[in-house]
């Protein structure tokens, strides 16, 4: 379904061939066709400006070819506007980067949004109206016969779009998310909206990177008979956020749409299937957004690369290259986490170069969504009475730990993401408390900052957005959680992170600090 957030909009691809462009306005006539001459190589030409008059360097034009799911990207645009992008002869979708790496624009038709591209087209001047999102072209271009519209049109004969603010309302018994992503160029939803770039595809609403893991565009520049189209399809790649926050770092009602800039991070990640393992050479990002001297932060737990790790260094001076591991699972993978040291943007865009076999493979995801809020513990129980929560926290932290007997009930409200003029709440996530232990002197114990508890699924996944917000609640034993000693050790502070976590790996915490009392 077309559930996407202001200032980017969900791309479509057509599933049957058009035959021919047209240059000038009108419709499109059979003598045009016959005039038009085709090309294996067709070239987009045109001249972007923004509706309010700001300049479009920087943008770029994006076309999505339905048979590869290739991305292909224009230069970034010069102060004069001149668009050229070359394209292999076939059916694309043409849309609007904007010069962070975010889907602005899709080109409109009378209401289409999907296009054969089989001869050189001149869009003469087109128009970015940031308000509503939409291209449009001086030129036109041909739509199928066969397509079937996929916008509404108003009364003056323009396109309806939607509002972008948010997903729909979750609801049961529709298509099993496990189905969507076996072919990005699918429609499973059937709203002109392909798999790869809408963020409900399932229309369940639910964001799809919390049910699974999204479809990654794989295309192989040059294949040979030893690496061919087929065996790279198997690669697998993924973006997606973190942000983890001390209580006391927490703003209260999320006062600030990103409040945390200096917390957010970033991982990139191309999984290597077992027929491919070994064959890799080196991953590097063709695409991403500017972010400012982003650097490279410590791995997550379980990864052991093949060198070292470059923590801390900025990422440019590496190239923005990921980096060769074994995960949790015994699985190659070339990975990278970095904070972007400013605020992500939903769906902005990352290619990357993969160097395999003496070949080359471009790999495209996108960062869905991005987090405004961890998930706030708003109420702690115990055998001692209940401890109210409000934000920024000044209980729970390690200077002020909230006191405890027996077994711990804790309520959450769910995490909350971006959508527009305020934020709305993730729905469909597992939840799972991470837990670590410190003894008298502050000092960690052992490995138990690695332990877990069991992951739990939403209880309300279909009840989203209410008022109030549900509250999601989940016990923590003293006896297997919250012992008195660990590994031999007189535990003196638990620290407990209360994490939400999606299919694809976005995940986010609450961290709080408790301490037992006799």
């Amino acid at each position: 379904m077309r559930r996407l957030f202001p200032g980017l909009i969900a791309l479509t691809i057509m599933s049957l061939v058009l035959a021919g462009c047209l240059e000038g306005s009108g419709d499109s006539t059979g003598s045009d066709e016959a005039d038009a001459t085709i090309s294996e190589n067709p070239i987009v030409t045109g001249t972007l400006a923004l509706s309010d008059g700001t300049s479009s360097s920087g943008y770029s034009i994006v076309a999505i070819d339905e048979d590869s799911s290739e991305l292909i990207a224009s230069d970034a645009i010069t102060s004069d506007g001149s668009v050229s992008l070359e394209v292999e002869s076939g059916n694309y979708s043409l849309a609007v980067t904007d010069n962070n790496s975010q889907l602005v624009g899709i080109l409109t038709q009378g209401g289409e949004t999907i296009f054969t591209i089989d001869s050189d087209v001149d869009l003469g001047a087109l128009t970015l109206d940031g308000e509503t999102n939409q291209l449009t072209a001086e030129n036109s271009i041909y739509v199928s016969e066969s397509s079937t519209q996929a916008l509404a049109l108003t009364a003056e004969g323009e396109a309806d779009f939607p509002s972008l603010t948010t997903v729909g309302d979750p609801q049961e018994g529709v298509t099993d998310i496990d189905n969507v992503y076996d072919d990005g160029v699918s429609d499973t939803d059937a709203d002109g909206v392909i798999d790869l770039l809408d963020i409900d595809a399932n229309d369940d609403g639910i964001i799809d990177s919390v049910q699974a893991t999204p479809h990654c565009a794989i295309h192989l520049l040059d294949p040979t008979e030893s690496m061919t189209e087929e065996m790279v399809q198997e690669l697998g790649c993924v973006v997606f956020m973190n942000l983890k926050l001390n209580a006391e770092e927490i703003l209260n009602g999320d006062g600030d749409l990103f409040p945390h800039t200096a917390d957010n991070v970033i991982t990139a990640e191309i999984t290597v299937p077992s027929s491919l393992a070994g064959m890799i050479t080196g991953v590097t990002t063709l695409i991403s957004p500017l972010y400012s001297n982003p650097t490279i932060t410590g791995p997550a737990g379980g990864f052991t690369f093949t060198s070292a790790y470059p923590s801390g260094d900025l990422w440019e001076d590496h190239s923005r290259e990921l980096f060769q591991a074994t995960d949790t699972s015994g699985q190659e993978v070339w990975t990278v986490w970095i904070n972007p040291n400013e605020d992500p943007l939903p769906m902005q865009l990352f290619v990357f170069e993969i160097q395999i076999g003496g070949t080359i493979v471009h790999a495209a995801a996108f960062l869905h969504f991005v987090f405004t809020t961890p998930p706030l513990v708003v109420e702690v129980e115990s055998d001692l009475g209940v401890t109210t929560i409000s934000y920024p926290a000044t209980v729970g932290t390690r200077s002020n730990p909230i006191p405890f007997q027996g077994d711990m009930t804790v309520r959450a409200q769910r995490p909350l993401y971006y959508a527009g003029a305020s934020a709305n709440e993730i729905c469909g996530m597992y939840y799972r408390a991470d837990i670590g232990y410190y003894d008298a002197s502050g000092n960690a114990i052992s490995d138990s900052m690695n332990l877990t508890t069991p992951a739990l699924d939403d209880p309300f996944a279909v009840l989203c957005n209410t008022s109030p917000a549900q509250t999601i609640e989940f016990t923590l034993s003293e006896a297997t959680d919250l012992p008195d000693t660990y590994d031999g050790t007189a535990v003196d502070l638990y620290q407990v992170d209360f994490t939400y976590v999606g299919e694809a790996g976005d995940n986010s915490a609450d961290i709080l600090f408790f301490e037992k009392q006799p």
